[in-house]
């Protein structure tokens, strides 16, 4: 009996999970690169996002270097018993520049457009994340992503040319692959 064609299609799954909840996530400030850790909330954000992966045979966690992320990662690691989250500079939140630490109606009133002085702009956070993506998909396996909203947009665009919208603290995304086709499936 031979293979058939269906037999060498393997999917792949990413879960992209955002961070748990920080006082600035709950105060609706602009956070970007300043290092902020997770509040109560968002560790049993954390916690619950695990418990949703935990049907899964996951390989390992990638995390953004940022705290809040990596606090993240270590509750699903944690609670998946897998090994120690690896750090992933191209997933760092993207730079608000002047707008962090800023109420985000009083930031976006006062620079219509979100052209924050000193910022990232979106088209440099989507080439890192694509940069950091082709470092990321070397090893063909199954990972958790914990990384920022803007990062998991990106990236949940770059592999399914759709936005996923809202994203939400301690949410946790599905992206499937079938082939060489990714969708989004949870």
């Amino acid at each position: 009996m031979t293979d058939s064609p269906a037999d060498d299609i393997r999917t792949r799954r990413i879960a992209l999970v955002r961070h748990g909840q920080t006082d600035w996530n709950a105060r609706n400030f602009f956070q970007g690169r300043v290092d902020r850790e997770l509040d109560a909330t968002g560790e049993l954000q954390a916690s619950a996002a695990a418990r949703s992966l935990a049907g899964h045979a996951w390989t390992r966690v990638v995390t953004s270097p940022l705290t809040r992320a990596r606090q993240t990662a270590h509750i699903i690691r944690g609670r998946l018993g897998l090994p120690e989250p690896a750090l992933a500079a191209g997933l760092i939140e993207q730079s608000f520049g002047a707008a962090e630490g800023v109420d985000r109606e009083v930031a976006l009133a006062r620079w219509p457009g979100s052209a924050f002085p000193g910022g990232e702009s979106r088209a440099e956070v989507d080439e890192r994340v694509a940069d950091a993506w082709a470092e990321l998909a070397r090893a063909d396996d199954d990972l958790v992503v914990v990384a920022h909203v803007v990062v998991i947009r990106s990236l949940a665009g770059l592999l399914t040319g759709r936005d996923p919208g809202h994203v939400a603290n301690g949410s946790v995304t599905i992206l499937e692959r079938v082939g060489d086709v990714w969708s989004v499936a949870a």
